[in-house]
Protein backbone atom coordinates (compact mmCIF):
# COMPACT_ATOMS: atom_id res chain seq x y z
CA UNK A 1 0.00 0.00 0.00
CA UNK A 2 0.92 3.72 -0.25
CA UNK A 3 0.86 4.42 3.29
CA UNK A 4 2.84 2.17 5.63
CA UNK A 5 2.31 3.82 9.40
CA UNK A 6 4.99 5.66 10.90
CA UNK A 7 6.89 5.77 7.39
CA UNK A 8 5.09 7.27 4.73
CA UNK A 9 2.03 8.60 6.46
CA UNK A 10 0.17 7.58 9.89
CA UNK A 11 -2.77 4.86 9.80
CA UNK A 12 -5.74 5.75 12.59
CA UNK A 13 -8.89 3.41 13.18
CA UNK A 14 -12.00 3.55 11.11
CA UNK A 15 -14.26 6.09 12.60
CA UNK A 16 -11.84 6.28 15.30
CA UNK A 17 -12.00 10.26 15.48
CA UNK A 18 -10.33 11.01 18.75
CA UNK A 19 -7.11 9.04 17.33
CA UNK A 20 -7.53 10.96 14.33
CA UNK A 21 -7.10 14.14 16.37
CA UNK A 22 -4.55 13.10 18.30
CA UNK A 23 -2.72 12.22 15.25
CA UNK A 24 -3.35 15.58 13.45
CA UNK A 25 -2.15 16.90 17.17
CA UNK A 26 0.82 15.38 16.86
CA UNK A 27 1.45 16.03 13.25
CA UNK A 28 1.28 19.72 13.79
CA UNK A 29 3.75 19.64 17.03
CA UNK A 30 6.11 17.80 15.16
CA UNK A 31 8.48 18.59 12.57
CA UNK A 32 10.67 16.22 12.49
CA UNK A 33 7.97 13.86 12.23
CA UNK A 34 6.51 15.76 9.57
CA UNK A 35 9.93 16.06 7.40
CA UNK A 36 10.59 12.34 8.05
CA UNK A 37 6.84 11.12 6.46
CA UNK A 38 6.90 13.69 3.56
CA UNK A 39 10.63 12.60 2.77
CA UNK A 40 9.58 8.76 2.67
CA UNK A 41 6.17 9.13 1.22
CA UNK A 42 7.49 11.39 -1.85
CA UNK A 43 10.49 8.49 -2.31
CA UNK A 44 8.26 5.78 -2.14
CA UNK A 45 5.92 7.25 -4.47
CA UNK A 46 8.17 8.42 -6.96
CA UNK A 47 9.72 5.06 -7.10
CA UNK A 48 6.21 3.09 -7.39
CA UNK A 49 4.44 5.22 -9.40
CA UNK A 50 6.77 6.76 -11.72
CA UNK A 51 5.66 6.24 -15.55
CA UNK A 52 8.24 3.80 -16.28
CA UNK A 53 7.11 1.98 -13.68
CA UNK A 54 3.48 2.43 -15.13
CA UNK A 55 4.30 1.54 -17.84
CA UNK A 56 6.37 -1.69 -16.84
CA UNK A 57 3.36 -2.89 -14.87
CA UNK A 58 1.16 -2.25 -17.74
CA UNK A 59 3.24 -4.78 -20.07
CA UNK A 60 3.65 -7.12 -17.59
CA UNK A 61 -0.42 -7.36 -17.50
CA UNK A 62 -0.86 -7.09 -21.19
CA UNK A 63 1.77 -9.95 -21.67
CA UNK A 64 -0.57 -12.27 -19.34
CA UNK A 65 -3.51 -11.56 -21.22
CA UNK A 66 -2.37 -12.65 -24.41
Amino acid sequence: GIIKHNNTGILVGQKNSSQLADSIVNLLKNDRLQKKLRKNAMTHIKKAYSWDMVAKRFAEIYAKMK
